[in-house]
């Protein structure tokens, strides 16, 4: 255990000095960004000549680094990750409860063209009349039997949506 956070500490020490030039390019017309020079006219940005350590510093906050993060303490941190998590796994649950409304959709679809395929079969006499409303009941009863799990699922999502907007 002892080990593995001197490794840690050591990765963190080295990797916290580490500074790279971020180069702006024009090519073709677009505007590109690399760790290398792209072009001949290649110019080095703002971004490689920040402060590469503003916690330290505090002088400027560097783009990507959320300034109420700076200086917050370690329990803060946690509970704003813990936070984060919670809203990405509740919106990656809503996101596979509408996959599935659309996979139950596409079933009741399935089951419904497959009983008005067996409509355009049906015989112009009287047992084909009461067949083909024996097959207007089925299609009936597959819309509503479907429909009560689409409803459900729809709610679930309304639920969850609900409450991603109260986090």
């Amino acid at each position: 255990m002892k080990y593995r956070l001197l490794l840690l500490t050591l990765i963190f020490i080295a990797s916290s000095n580490v500074h790279a030039n971020v180069y702006k390019c024009e090519v073709d017309g677009v505007v590109t960004f690399s760790q290398s020079p792209c072009a001949d006219d290649a110019e080095i940005t703002d971004y490689s000549r920040e402060n590469a350590d503003p916690v330290l510093n505090n002088s400027q906050p560097v783009a990507g680094i959320n300034s109420s993060a700076i200086g917050e303490t370690p329990e803060q941190t946690f509970e704003r990750i813990a936070l984060a998590n919670n809203k990405r796994d509740l919106m990656s649950r809503i996101n596979w409860k509408k996959r599935e409304v659309k996979k139950v959709i596409n079933e009741r679809n399935a089951k419904i063209a497959s009983v008005r395929n067996q409509k355009g079969k049906v015989q112009l006499n009287v047992a084909g009349v009461l067949y083909e409303d024996s097959l207007s009941n089925d299609i009936m009863a597959i819309t509503s039997q479907y429909d009560v799990t689409i409803n459900e699922l729809n709610r679930e999502i309304d639920q969850m949506m609900a409450e991603h907007q109260k986090l």
